[in-house]
Formats: C-alpha cells, sequence, structure tokens
C-alpha cells in the first residue's frame, strides 16, 4: 500500500509539473522575451520516425539547425503587454542598430488561451489555431491537434 501511494503522489507531481495552466490577464504583466528552441536531437529524433536515418540527412540536419540557431541568437525579439488588448512587439538584431517596434492584438478566450493577432508585419501563428498557454513560468505555444495539444519550441518568458 505504502508504494501505491508513493507511486500516486509521483505520478500526481510529474502530471502537475507538465501541465498547461490557463492564462490570466495579470499573468501577461511585464516584458516578455520570445525563446525559439532549436533542439537538434529532437530534429534527428523525428527524422529517424519518418525513416530518414542516413548519414547524410543527419549532416544537414545538424548543419541546418545549427545554422538556424546561429540566426536566431542574433535577434531578440520582446513583448509588452498592454492594458487596451494591444501588444508592443519590439525586434533588435544584433547586427543592425535599428529597433523596431509594431503592435498586433491580443485576445484571451473563456478557456484561459492566449491568442496574439497577426498584422502587415509580424506573423506570430501561420494559422488560428496556436494558442499560448501558461507553463510554470513561461507561456508556451501550443498547437492543437484535435483533442491533444502538441507543444511547439517557441515559448515567452518574462525579463521584468
Amino acid at each position: 500500500m505504502r508504494s501505491f501511494i508513493l507511486l500516486l503522489a509521483t505520478f500526481i507531481a510529474v502530471h502537475g509539473l507538465n501541465a498547461q495552466s490557463k492564462v490570466k490577464p495579470r499573468d501577461l504583466d511585464g516584458t516578455w522575451r520570445m525563446v525559439i528552441d532549436v533542439d537538434q536531437e529532437r530534429i534527428l529524433a523525428e527524422m529517424e520516425e519518418d525513416g530518414d536515418d542516413g548519414v547524410w540527412d543527419h549532416l544537414i540536419a545538424k548543419s541546418v539547425s545549427g545554422f538556424v540557431e546561429g540566426i536566431i541568437d542574433l535577434i531578440e525579439i520582446e513583448f509588452r503587454f498592454l492594458d487596451n488588448h494591444k501588444v508592443e512587439i519590439v525586434t533588435d538584431v544584433a547586427m543592425d542598430d535599428d529597433r523596431e517596434v509594431d503592435y498586433t492584438t491580443w485576445e484571451i478566450d473563456k478557456h484561459g488561451a492566449l491568442f496574439i493577432g497577426d498584422n502587415d508585419q509580424i506573423q506570430i501563428n501561420d494559422d488560428d489555431d496556436h494558442i499560448w498557454l501558461r507553463k510554470g513560468d513561461r507561456l508556451i505555444l501550443y498547437d492543437p491537434d484535435g483533442r491533444e495539444l502538441e507543444e511547439l519550441p517557441v515559448y515567452l518568458e518574462r525579463i521584468d
């Protein structure tokens, strides 16, 4: 019985750490930095699942993901959620002295999912299905795939 209780407590703790939470307007206070996680190991694992496990495939995947990661490191994107359902997005490229400031909209639906709108200069979502949910102290981008939520390698972390 004691081992069952320990197993149940472990399951609840692990499940709680991985659970998504509703986003509330007060959760959006402060400045947030966008992080795009280029995980070479995840990319290679997905390639193996798809049957692309040749040596050349691995070399190309490592080269491309390393190149993309280098470019991503040069770009900083910050979000400030304003009270009037506007979000200020500041883009700063390390090799350029100009900071670009754009505005779009945000909305939280009745289920607590955050939607960030697109405009001519900003495309956060490639379709209207992507949602942001809170996971710990981050806002994680999810793609609802039927009844499952697929966590995407993009998140916002609060910097102040």
